[in-house]
């Protein structure tokens, strides 16, 4: 499923294929050398994994998730690299959550759990914009960035490709309107001109990660 990195690909909410098992509804977004989900956990379900053979990536949603004792709501990020021990459960209300696995570069072994409360915002590359780093590894950078409404981005290529959920508001280039709950991937080598409107945008975005695991 979306396999082909070379293709800018959009999944709107509507169009998302839920299957379901016995604790989570799962959505797949995309399916290379690793894979991209949307899962809906069910409330107080524990997330299985004794060793991660080819690592993890977690974005809450919504609900929130237990690690070691600790609750973390929606926005949280964690990150297990392959051959990390972890045990998730999540919480009363359940989860919502993005996850990818099997995408770790070699020597990306850093782990994380992070809260968006407690990381700082920075200014971003123009007016009405402020950036949340969460993880750099060589060319993949991570980020949380909130978009001001009526914010508008410069022209710019991501030659490493793009990834994007779009958390709040709505999303907008030149190509389309992108509303909360929608992932977007473009391409290694994809141009655009991102803008928000009246009600601005806060979005998850990864740089860098597409063409570098494409050709290992």
């Amino acid at each position: 499923m979306n396999s082909d990195i070379h293709q800018n690909v959009v999944v709107k909410p509507a169009e998302l294929d839920w299957q379901e098992s016995a604790t989570q509804k799962k959505a797949l977004l995309d399916q290379v050398s690793w894979e991209s989900s949307f899962l809906r956990i069910k409330p107080e379900a524990q997330i299985k994994a004794d060793t991660l053979s080819e690592g993890e990536e977690y974005l809450i949603l919504e609900g929130s998730l237990i690690f070691h004792g600790n609750t973390y709501p929606a926005s949280s990020y964690f990150r297990f690299p392959p051959s990390a021990a972890r045990e998730l459960f999540s919480g009363p209300e359940g989860a919502l959550l993005f996850l990818k696995k099997g995408h770790f570069a070699p020597d990306d072994t850093k782990e994380l759990s992070l809260k968006q409360s407690d990381q700082p915002w920075r200014q971003g590359l123009v007016g009405g914009l402020s950036v949340m780093p969460l993880h750099q590894h060589g060319t993949e950078s991570i980020a949380f960035v909130k978009w001001e409404p009526n914010t508008q981005f410069n022209p710019h290529i991501h030659p490493g490709g793009e990834e994007i959920i779009v958390l709040q508001g709505t999303f907008h280039d030149e190509f389309g309107a992108y509303p909360a709950g929608t992932w977007l991937r473009n391409k290694p080598y994809s141009k655009h001109t991102p803008h928000t409107e009246f009600d601005g945008a806060l979005i998850y975005v990864k740089t860098g990660h597409l063409e570098p695991l494409s050709q290992s």
